[in-house]
């Protein structure tokens, strides 16, 4: 069996109904008018154009669900590139939730099916709302738990006598049953610094703390990780698929999250998800627009390990008027690819279109 193979590359303007008003996204054409979607990063469009350009030919002619193979090309292919590493990455990613979307829904079936099958119906998400002082920030962040979502995301203040007074108070504004991901504003340049830092966020229990030392700073992590009493994520600001590695090996953090773009695309959060549970880690997988966060979900409900998506409050609303949240976790639906309700995009004006001419 063969699936209709890509006729055409498009570029499209960015959506502000998908969550990402900022992100252009790719569609990728099929024989037949079958079509997939993928987002791409925020940028200039000359340089998101340019970068699809680049790419363009690997996958004209292609057939979707030869995914695997396309993966590896796109990543071989743009590894020489002197882009920063949010266009390589974010290049990668588009191209690969694309192909997924498509490859799905030239099969008739939601993309999980591609993705070793679920392990859960819904996926619990993690919203992530700003500054813990900010009266905003803690507005959104009661709103969103009484729509049902259990875990908030806060930023606190680096310095200050004990710094987990903003977070205590935003408990008590919040509710008990909330579950709350501490970060602070600013890492800590050394480890008794973010030692430190960890021991005054511990008073404050909250679910996870991030952040105390910059990402790449992976043995010095998991020294704080043994010296404070919560629980440690990892890898927020990690872009790269190959630089998961270190951390995961090293053990710094209970969680390690995995953005979409960061790393490389639902190919590439299944294979990190898969050696992380080998070594007891458990993944968080983070999307930032709606299609992102619809490719973010199917990956994270297809490992036993990885069942907590980190959303910005903007694409968690999104997702709540597209119907796809319940009692705040993100239900997959039984709609074929990523389930993404497609048609704001699709009668956008193409902001460029490659074409196989040979």
């Amino acid at each position: 069996m063969t699936s209709p193979t890509i006729t055409h590359v498009q570029v499209l303007p960015a959506v502000a109904a998908f969550g990402a008003p900022d992100s252009p996204l790719l569609l990728l054409v099929a024989e037949g008018g079958l079509a997939g979607i993928g987002e791409l990063w925020p940028g200039e469009t000359e340089d998101v154009v340019e970068a699809v350009e680049a790419v363009a030919p690997l996958l004209l002619g292609a057939d979707p669900l030869n995914r695997e193979a396309l993966w590896q090309s796109l990543r071989s292919s743009t590894r020489d590139w002197e882009d920063s590493a949010e266009v390589i990455c974010g290049i990668v990613a588009a191209c690969d939730g694309a192909l997924l979307d498509l490859a799905a829904r030239s099969l008739n079936v939601p993309a999980w099916a591609l993705l070793g099958g679920r392990c859960r119906a819904g996926v619990d998400l993690c919203v992530d709302c700003g500054e813990a002082q900010n009266p905003q920030s803690l507005e959104d962040a009661a709103r969103l738990a009484a729509e049902g979502v259990r875990t908030i995301g806060l930023t606190v203040p680096r310095d200050g006598e004990d710094r987990s007074i903003p977070l205590r108070r935003a408990g008590r504004t919040i509710g008990a049953e909330v579950l709350i991901i501490a970060r602070p504003a600013e890492a800590a340049a050394t480890v008794d610094e973010a030692v430190e830092l960890g021991g005054d966020l511990d008073r404050a229990e909250p679910y996870l703390v991030e952040g105390l030392l910059a990402d790449g700073s992976w043995s010095e992590l998991a020294q704080v990780r043994d010296r404070i009493a919560s629980a440690t994520a990892a890898g927020h600001s990690t872009f790269g698929f190959h630089r998961f590695w270190r951390p995961i090996e090293v053990g710094c953090a209970d969680v390690v999250t995995l953005r979409v773009d960061g790393a490389q695309g639902p190919s590439g959060i299944l294979k990190l998800a898969d050696v992380a549970g080998l070594r007891g880690i458990r993944v968080a997988v983070e999307g930032a627009g709606l299609v992102s966060s619809q490719a973010a979900a199917h990956a994270c409900a297809a490992r036993v390990n990885s069942g907590l998506l980190r959303l910005p409050v903007a694409t968690c609303d999104a997702l709540q008027e597209a119907g796809l949240l319940q009692d705040g976790r993100l239900v997959l639906p039984a709609a074929t690819g990523l389930g993404v309700p497609d048609e704001p995009a699709l009668s956008s004006r193409p902001l460029a279109v490659f074409e196989d001419t040979t």
